[in-house]
């Protein structure tokens, strides 16, 4: 009993006595999906897809009914155009394809999976009723992995399939593992360009400054101080940036020892805050606190002021002369502590991305010394003290990063 759709096959038959009579079973779909005996739909996906194409029901039928001992779900097509069509839809991970059909055939329907963008090396079996070998060489050079002869054989057919699906795992796994590489030899390059160019800017602007301070030595001492402050604040921002790439490599590798311990964080934020006042005074940008206690927190004492370092730095960056910048910090199931600028507003799209390595705000200026680091180091120092950060919005406040803490037990 076969149906357009669906139907369930069953039959009682009389026996001559003595005679051995075997039952199948099954369930069948025809151009659609459809799970193989009793899997759930979850278990179906997990799965590999066989695209099971002939324009005969009666061959997709017995091909079908050989293919469900292998326990993989199959796709029928009952033409090429079709079957190209289920070829994007479902992306089978093996093509089973009669040779000889009318209209588009089985050489058709190979050469359009051969030239597919993203899936062109998929296992294709070519079946047939010719024995030729000029046919055999024929579907071989258009690309074909297998060609079996009517009738098929079971035990090779399951053999063969197991061993192209084997094949094709691999495959996958190999390509996965060279993508993989890839993005790991590209983000190198791409690190070490950010190095060679950020590092560039401020070693010009120690030399510059070097030659200006042999200048004003005996000229203007009041100068000389201020230099001075300037080539400090230089290597200081260099010798940050440095550090971070340093603790980013090890956060990457799993070799980062991290020293957890009681901390008052408001001192670690006084502390910071009173690094960047000259910077912000220049801009005339108020730096403030708010807190209502004295709040403690378990962290590394390093990680800690690097991650604030990073986002004060971050905000000083963002925030407009005569801007504002305060440090919020609140206390309940843990820290929050809240890092907020009047600067422009992070759009929302962004908010994931902008943790990423190497990125920069769509609207943010490349600036020497900043290698669109500080908020990915932030996000894994931050995950490493069994925190979270993310951004989020607070009244009056354009722009606010928020970092959870764990507190002492």
């Amino acid at each position: 009993l076969v149906g357009r759709t669906t139907a369930t096959a069953s039959c009682t038959l009389r026996a001559m006595p003595g005679a051995r009579i075997e039952v199948r079973r099954f369930t069948r779909f025809t151009d659609v999906p459809f799970s193989v005996g009793q899997l759930d739909w979850q278990s179906a996906m997990m799965q590999q897809c066989l695209l099971v194409v002939d324009d005969d029901e009666r061959n997709l039928l017995a091909l079908e009914v050989l293919l469900e001992p292998l326990g993989h779900r199959v796709v029928s097509a009952r033409n090429g155009k079709t079957a190209l069509r289920l070829f994007d839809e479902v992306e089978p991970d093996l093509v089973l394809c009669d040779l000889v059909m009318q209209g588009f055939d089985g050489l058709d329907v190979l050469g359009m999976i051969r030239a597919h963008p993203h899936r062109s090396h998929t296992p294709v079996i070519l079946v047939t009723a010719y024995s030729e070998r000029e046919m055999r060489l024929r579907a071989l050079r258009a690309g074909a992995d297998e060609f079996l002869e009517k009738p098929i054989d079971e035990a090779i057919l399951a053999a063969r399939v197991s061993t192209l699906l084997r094949l094709k795992q691999s495959r996958d796994e190999l390509s996965v593992r060279h993508a993989a590489l890839q993005r790991l030899r590209r983000e190198q390059r791409e690190l070490i360009e950010f190095v060679i160019h950020d590092v560039r800017a401020p070693l010009k602007k120690l030399r510059a400054g070097v030659e200006r301070l042999t200048e004003e030595i005996e000229s203007d001492p009041a100068a000389l101080g201020r230099l001075i402050d300037g080539l400090g604040s230089d290597v200081h921002g260099l010798t940050c940036m440095l550090e971070d790439m340093l603790w980013i490599s090890r956060f990457e590798h799993s070799s980062l020892p991290v020293h957890r311990k009681p901390l008052r964080l408001n001192e670690a934020v006084r502390r910071v805050l009173d690094r960047h006042r000259a910077h912000a005074s220049s801009r005339e940008i108020h730096l403030d606190t708010t807190w209502n206690e004295l709040v403690t927190v378990t962290a590394d004492e390093r990680l800690l002021d690097r991650i604030l370092e990073n986002l004060v730095d971050n905000a000083l960056r963002h925030t407009p002369a005569g801007g504002r910048i305060s440090v919020v910090l609140q206390t309940g199931e843990g820290v929050e502590m809240c890092v907020c600028n009047d600067g422009a507003p992070i759009p929302p799209l962004e908010r994931e991305r902008i943790f990423d390595k190497f990125v920069r705000g769509a609207t943010e200026p490349p600036c020497p010394g900043h290698a669109g680091l500080g908020l990915y180091f932030c996000k894994r120092a931050v995950e490493a003290l069994q925190g979270d950060i993310c951004v989020c919005d607070l009244p009056g406040w354009s722009t606010s990063f928020r970092v959870w803490l764990p507190t002492p037990t």
